[in-house]
């Protein structure tokens, strides 16, 4: 995981993968609240997903999501593992966790495992 394990600020991990590599994410969101947390190499723990309860705006009753992601400034890819988050939900998350990265049109799926090679994933 980088720096802070919350990341109070996703944008800069964002940016370092140009569009052009596949992150791995995971998502702790409610109806109305959530924050996003991305890592380069290994897949998000739960550990580092109930870390963000302990933020401000996101609730305890947060639900976990976790998968990959790969985006750059006007779309992502976001391919959740075996439960999906809605799109609307998925921006208010992103929003709170990379105000500075901007809004971006998602195509999300749900996929049954995390791919065994990311540096090799295809969508």
């Amino acid at each position: 995981m980088e720096d802070d394990q919350t990341q109070a600020d996703i944008t800069p991990i964002l940016k370092k993968s140009k569009g052009a590599r596949w992150l791995y994410f995971g998502i702790a969101a409610t109806g109305t609240a959530g924050r996003v947390i991305v890592d380069l190499k290994k897949p998000v723990k739960t550990k580092a997903l109930k870390e963000l309860r302990g933020l401000d705006d996101v609730p305890d009753n947060a639900i976990f999501y976790e998968g990959v992601i790969c985006l750059n400034k006007t779309s992502a890819d976001i391919h959740f593992v075996k439960k999906l988050l809605k799109e609307k939900k998925v921006q208010q998350c992103f929003l709170a966790s990379a105000p500075k990265f901007g809004k971006f049109k998602i195509r999300s799926k749900v996929i049954d495992a995390y791919p065994k090679d990311l540096a090799k994933y295809e969508s």
